[in-house]
This record gives C-alpha cells, sequence and structure tokens, in this order.
C-alpha cells in the first residue's frame, strides 16, 4: 500500500501476478468515500450503501455507460460476510469500504491502528488509547449507531475534551459551563472506577466536586444579597443604614470566601486543560505509532 497523504486510506496497492506487478487506483469522492478502482485499463465504479459498505461495483468503459453491477454484497452489523465480497482490486473493501478498510486474506479487517475479527467482534490487540469500550479489546456495542474506524476509539477523550473547553469557559464567569465540566468530571470518574482505573477515577471525582464551588459560592451570595435587600426596599432612611449593612456584608463574604475558592477554580481550570493538552499529544504520538507499524 502506498499513502500520499496523512490519511490511513491508501492511493494505490500493487500485487504481483507471476512476473507481472498489478498497480490499482483508488480515487475518492468529494466526501471522501470510495468512488473508483482503476486496474491497467479497468475501471469500476464503487457502489456503496448508507453504511458505507462496498456492496456492488460497476465496471465502466470509456465514455459510455455503465455495464452493470458485478454482485451483490451484504454484511452483518458487526462485519461478517453474508455473501461473497465484491472484487475492488489488489485490496478487498467490503464492510465500511467506503472508509478503505481493507479485509486480509484471513478474513481480518484493518481498522486504522489495529485489526479486527468480526466473527469475535473483538480487536486482535489492545486499544492504544484506552477507555470508551467496555474492554480494551471490544469493538463498540452499537455497531450500527457507532464505528471504531481508527482502532482508537474512545467516547471518554471526547468528554475530556469537552470538559476542557467548558473548565476554561469557567475561568472566565460562565457558571453553567463550570457546572457542565464538574458534571463530565464525576461521570468520567465513576466509569474510571466501574474499569478498574480507581485511581484516576477518585481524582475525576474530587475534581467535579471541588470544581466551581466559588462559581457556586458566589451565586448563593448574590441570591442571599437580593433576599435580603427585598426585606428593606429603598426610600425609607431607616432602610438605608440595613441596606449598607447588607452590601458590606456581601463585599466580606466575596472577599474572604469566594475569591479564594475562585483562585483554586483557576489553576483547577489551568491544571485541567494542560492535562487534555497532554493527552491529545499522547493521542497524536499513538496515531503516528499505528501509521508507521503499517
Amino acid at each position: 500500500m502506498s499513502f500520499l497523504e496523512d490519511s490511513d486510506n491508501p492511493a494505490w496497492t500493487t500485487r504481483k501476478q507471476g512476473t507481472e506487478t498489478i498497480t490499482t487506483r483508488y480515487e475518492s469522492t468529494i466526501g471522501g468515500d470510495l468512488a473508483l478502482t482503476i486496474t491497467g485499463n479497468t475501471v469500476e465504479l464503487a457502489v456503496n450503501n448508507p453504511h458505507g459498505d462496498v456492496v456492488a461495483t460497476v465496471p465502466l468503459t470509456g465514455t459510455g455507460a455503465g455495464q452493470g453491477i458485478t454482485g451483490w454484497a451484504q454484511y452483518d452489523e458487526y462485519g461478517n460476510q453474508l455473501t461473497e465480497p465484491v472484487n475492488t482490486g489488489a485490496t478487498t473493501y467490503g464492510w465500511h469500504g467506503a472508509d478503505e478498510r481493507a479485509v486480509d486474506t484471513s478474513g481480518l479487517i484493518l481498522m486504522g491502528a489495529r485489526l479486527y475479527n468480526s466473527v469475535t467482534g473483538l480487536f486482535s490487540s489492545r486499544d492504544p488509547v484506552e477507555g470508551g469500550n467496555t474492554t480494551t479489546y471490544a469493538y463498540p456495542q452499537d455497531p450500527v449507531g457507532t464505528n471504531d474506524l481508527s482502532g482508537l476509539f474512545q467516547w471518554g477523550k471526547w468528554l475530556d475534551r469537552a470538559s476542557t473547553g467548558l473548565a476554561v469557559a469557567g475561568m472566565f464567569g460562565c457558571a453553567l459551563c463550570a457546572a457542565g465540566s464538574a458534571a463530565i468530571g464525576l461521570g468520567r470518574g465513576i466509569y474510571k472506577i466501574r474499569n478498574g482505573k480507581k485511581g484516576e477515577g477518585w481524582v475525576d471525582i474530587a475534581g467535579s466536586v471541588t470544581f466551581g464551588v466559588g462559581k457556586g459560592l458566589r451565586a448563593a451570595g448574590k441570591l442571599w444579597k437580593k433576599s435580603q435587600m427585598k426585606k428593606y426596599p429603598k426610600g425609607h432612611r431607616v432602610n438605608k443604614y440595613k441596606r449598607k449593612k447588607i452590601a458590606r456584608k456581601y463585599r466580606k463574604y466575596n472577599n474572604r470566601v469566594v475569591k479564594r475558592y475562585d483562585r483554586f477554580d483557576r489553576i483547577w481550570s489551568t491544571g485541567t486543560a494542560s492535562y487534555s493538552s497532554y493527552g491529545m499529544y499522547t493521542d497524536y504520538r499513538a496515531y503516528k505509532k499505528s501509521r508507521q507499524r503499517r
């Protein structure tokens, strides 16, 4: 296989047939799906179903119309062949063939960083980026609604990214963002503990409990001030003194309590953003290593 870009889709493949070397080129649609296979002077149009499986090919000759469909392939939700796959050149593309997930001679499917066994519904090696599926070998349990085309599936890392974005927004006063980040952190922590990562899980839970406390205390203080001010409406001389006293208590509360937790929130947000950036870096390194192994 030969690649012209940073994706894991080959631009062409070669195979030996006797003393002759046969080259097949692959062309994509504007959306990136497999469109044509070109072997010598033979051009075939790939017919893909909505799931992204190559279910048929149509031979094209010159400027004339296609000659008709050559067979029709079917697969179950986990990629097992229900009929013979269609020929797509030196490399067989069937299940998820529109994304150029190749099937080798043993029936294993090259899913980015790893080989996938459709019979068992498992990958042949551990996930380089752990988390997201029930085990590090498992394919997503909802193969119709989700997929793992790169072999690096991890919904958890996307939650981490979302949590990071919300945490940073929380640094700049978005209380709802801070609450959202804390909720995601709590869910991630519970998930990690259930999957054996107790240390990381408890760190996430501790962070979710403490992060955003400053925003919560500030909001509570505002509610208290508002409720107290209602008791002493403007326009009365006696109430003026009471209102000033309430305002002083509120400022004192903010300076002594809220600002301390605000500093903690900023420190936690910075740490969360740094940790997530490191996670993105390690994900990228794992992806590059998987490309080098191929």
